[in-house]
């Protein structure tokens, strides 16, 4: 399996990929309402929300990688996470950092 990383994206491409909820954010405030409610829907979207995003897609990681023990026999022995799996994960977690 290949996971799509920064370095094989343009830099349009990971723009706007890293800016899609913020953008989401935009077109939904600007939908309607007073001008106060799109003052308020907009500073909605701010870090709280980038940090959500990112907690919920490494807790995916982590869930995934944690699912199936590796290296084990017959349910006995392994280990949770293998070093590939925490390699990607690393790698996610940074690309975050970026």
């Amino acid at each position: 399996m290949v996971l799509v990383s920064r370095e094989m994206l343009t830099d349009n491409q990971w723009v706007a990929l890293r800016d899609a909820p913020q953008f989401v954010i935009l077109a939904v405030a600007a939908s309607g309402g007073s001008r106060l409610d799109l003052l308020l829907e907009r500073t909605t979207g701010g870090e709280l929300d980038l940090y959500a995003y990112r907690q919920f897609t490494m807790d995916v990681a982590r869930a995934v990688a944690e699912a199936a023990r590796e290296d084990d026999f017959l349910g006995l022995g392994g280990y949770r996470v293998s070093d590939a799996e925490r390699t990607v994960i690393a790698a996610v977690s940074q690309a975050f950092e970026s």
